[in-house]
C-alpha cells in the first residue's frame, strides 16, 4: 500500500535559516528509518514544522504518526511516536509512545517539544525524551476554560505556536476556537465556537471561525489564525480580532 504525501526539501542558507520547497511524493505505509540523511527519508503528509533555538527542524508527520527531527547536519531521527496509530506511552520514552495523526508541533525556549496529537484530542509534551499529556482528556468536546488544561476537552487540535513568554496556542479546529495554555491553565483567546464568519472589529472570543488549522504568534504578541474554511487570515491583538 502507498499513500500520497509531501516531501520537504531543505537547503540551509545560513544558521537558523532554511529554504523549504514542497514536492509531490509517494510515501510508503511503513514508518521510515531514523539516522539517515533527510534527503533520503520519506515523509508521509508533513502537517507542520517548527525550529528550535539551535536551528534543528521538527516535522509532524501526520500519516506516519510520528515527529521527526532534522539536525543541522541533515540527519533525520524520530523523536516521538512508534509509528503505530493509537494512544499510549505517557510517562515513558517518547519514541515508544503511540500517536494518532499528529498535525502540529512547537518547541519552547528550553527545547521542550509540544505535539498536537490530533485524533487523540490531546496536547502532549516531550521533555528529556519522556512524553506526557499536558492538555485534553482524550474525549472530543469543548470544556475546561479557566481550569486545568489536563481536565479540559479538545476537538481535533491541529497547529501549535509558542509566544515569547512560553504560552502555548492551539488551533482547536473542530471547536472553531484558538485556545491558550499559560502554566497549567487553559482559556479561549479567539472563537465563539460557532462555525461561520463573524466578529471583525470586536472581541476575538465573540468571533465566528470555521475550522482554524493554523496559528502563529509574532514578537509583539499578535496571534495570526488560518481561518481555513472562511478563506481568511485573521489577527488577534489584545482587544480586537480583525481581517488582514
Amino acid at each position: 500500500m502507498q499513500s500520497h504525501g509531501i516531501r520537504l526539501k531543505l537547503r540551509w542558507l545560513a544558521k537558523g535559516l532554511a529554504l523549504v520547497s514542497l514536492l509531490p511524493l509517494m510515501a510508503g505505509a511503513q514508518t521510515p528509518p531514523s539516522g539517515i540523511q533527510a534527503t533520503a527519508a520519506s515523509r508521509a503528509l508533513p502537517a507542520q514544522i517548527a525550529f528550535d533555538a539551535a536551528g534543528n527542524l521538527y516535522i509532524a508527520e501526520l500519516n506516519n504518526h510520528i515527529i521527526r527531527e532534522v539536525n543541522l547536519a541533515g540527519i533525520v531521527t524520530t523523536v516521538a511516536g512508534a509509528g503505530e496509530q493509537g494512544f499510549s506511552g505517557d510517562g515513558g520514552a517518547a519514541t515508544s509512545a503511540s500517536l494518532d495523526s499528529p498535525a502540529g508541533v512547537a518547541v519552547d525556549a528550553a527545547g521542550n517539544l509540544y505535539i498536537a496529537d490530533t485524533h487523540n484530542h490531546r496536547i502532549r509534551k516531550v521533555s528529556g525524551g519522556a512524553i506526557t499529556t499536558i492538555a485534553g482528556t482524550g474525549i472530543a468536546g469543548f470544556s475546561g476554560d479557566g481550569g486545568s488544561a489536563l481536565s479540559a476537552t479538545l476537538h481535533s487540535p491541529t497547529a501549535l505556536a509558542m509566544d515569547l513568554n512560553g504560552n502555548l496556542y492551539i488551533a482547536d479546529t473542530d471547536n472553531y476556537r484558538v485556545r491558550k495554555i499559560a502554566g497549567s491553565a487553559i482559556s479561549t483567546v479567539a472563537g465563539s465556537g460557532e462555525q461561520f464568519f463573524s466578529g471583525d472589529g470586536a472581541a476575538a472570543t465573540g468571533a465566528g471561525l470555521d475550522s482554524p488549522n493554523g496559528v502563529a504568534v509574532d514578537a509583539a504578541g499578535n496571534i495570526y489564525i488560518g481561518d481555513t474554511r472562511n478563506q481568511r487570515i485573521r489577527v488577534v491583538n489584545p482587544l480586537v480580532l480583525s481581517r488582514r
